[in-house]
């Protein structure tokens, strides 16, 4: 009987094993580089699109050419687009009037225009973090840019932080075309 039990144990002892800690990430805002007047009509982030291959609660990383890592222990602390949408809104009330950006979700007043986001890609090499995106305000011609930042570390705190500026990026570009 004892001979039985014994594998069990020990079985039951490996499964007791120290695993890493998950780390959840959120996306801060950027400082804004200047305050600009009011527009002449409110804005709302009404849409963000992220590919497929990164809209997951795991942060995804590019290591090598046609080739992702998933992060299993890095998660976000929301769905990604979700975070972008609150990050990309932030960045706009830092650079905006309070009265020129109406927070996702609430209601709409008169002659809001809605910006919707498309992000095409996000990379990353060893240097830098590489967003190809697009934006539009309601039918209006679509605006695509590159935008690049410096990645200081190669790792989710470099990820998340370099992400963070590439918001804040697309926030000073919504805010100069707008204008």
């Amino acid at each position: 009987m004892m001979r039985r039990l014994l594998p069990i144990a020990v079985l039951a002892l490996a499964a007791c094993g120290h695993s890493s800690a998950t780390r959840f990430w959120t996306i801060e805002a950027a400082p804004a580089p200047t305050r600009h007047p009011a527009l002449a009509s409110p804005i709302r982030i009404d849409a963000v699109r992220v590919p497929l291959a990164i809209d997951r609660l795991e942060l995804v990383r590019h290591d090598a050419a046609n080739r992702v890592a998933v992060l299993d222990f890095d998660r976000w602390s929301a769905p990604p687009g979700d975070l972008i949408r609150r990050a990309l809104t932030r960045d706009l009330l830092a650079r905006l009037p309070a009265d020129s950006v109406i927070f996702p979700d609430t209601p709409r007043r008169p002659g809001t225009r809605g910006v919707a986001i498309a992000v095409l890609d996000l990379d990353e090499t060893d240097a830098e973090s590489v967003m190809t995106v697009s934006w539009s305000v309601g039918d209006g011609a679509p605006h695509q840019l590159t935008l690049h930042a410096p990645l200081a570390t190669p790792d989710a705190a470099g990820q998340t932080t370099a992400l963070g500026v590439l918001i804040g990026q697309l926030a000073d570009d919504i805010v100069a075309t707008l204008r």
